[in-house]
């Protein structure tokens, strides 16, 4: 790919993920669908769902606790996915054009499957986890291991994300959050607040797991990504 390409589709990436262009990304998607063919992309969207669990534990110790997540769901669900894509897209990518991994990907098909079955197949080793195909992933995940400097470059785009998207997201939860209003079953004609406004400390706490959860967790979104278009780049050159 040309200097010149690869600053267009960098900056449709940033205008999906910085500016919420939708747009954006239904370009970048076709740009690449024309000269590699995008079969079967399907981001999981675990992130978030795994995220507000996390965050959940963390404020165990508030009875509103369940109302602060579902607005911090609200706040940035859309964001979180967005980002959960554009990774994903990436480690796809990367993935079916590596040429090396995906013919030993194929050595191992074609011990499966004749190349009849695989023109009908619509999945391969995507999610299966016989030896000899467990042990091919592990070689591709070291190799993305070793070859990134340990994810380091999908973690620091978290680190931007997070910093340019999600902080203010998060700072601008109180403004969210509706007072919960409870009855005193010791003075039954007084109704009472639950909870108090989060403070500034319960707020850094809140951005710092969200910062930590997706640099600790993106790296798992890539090489899955990485594997699945190995796999797709396998079946594509048995498509009919």
């Amino acid at each position: 790919m040309n200097d010149r390409l690869l600053q267009v589709e960098e900056g449709l990436e940033n205008r999906f993920l910085y500016q919420n262009d939708p747009d954006s990304m239904h370009i970048l998607l076709s740009m690449i669908d024309h000269r590699k063919k995008l079969s079967n992309i399907q981001p999981g969207y675990r992130l978030m769902k795994h995220m507000m669990k996390s965050l959940k534990r963390s404020l165990r110790y508030r009875k509103d606790r369940d109302f602060i997540v579902a607005a911090i769901k609200k706040l940035i669900n859309d964001e979180v996915n967005r980002f959960e894509l554009a990774i994903f897209l990436k480690g796809y990518v990367a993935g079916g054009q590596s040429s090396y991994f995906v013919d030993r990907l194929e050595r191992l098909a074609l011990q499966e499957y004749d190349p009849e079955q695989l023109a009908q197949l619509p999945t391969l080793f995507h999610n299966q986890k016989q030896r000899k195909v467990m042990g091919l992933q592990s070689m591709v995940f070291y190799h993305i291991k070793t070859s990134t400097k340990g994810n380091q470059e999908v973690r620091q785009y978290s680190n931007l994300y997070c910093r340019k998207v999600l902080r203010k997201k998060v700072f601008q939860l109180n403004g969210s959050l509706d007072s919960q209003i409870v009855l005193d079953f010791e003075h039954l004609s007084q109704l009472k607040v639950e909870e108090g406004n989060l403070d500034l400390r319960e707020l850094n706490m809140i951005y710092g797991k969200i910062n930590h959860f997706l640099y600790n967790n993106i790296a798992k979104v890539y090489r899955y990504a990485f594997w699945s278009g190995m796999n797709d780049a396998v079946l594509e050159r048995y498509a009919r």
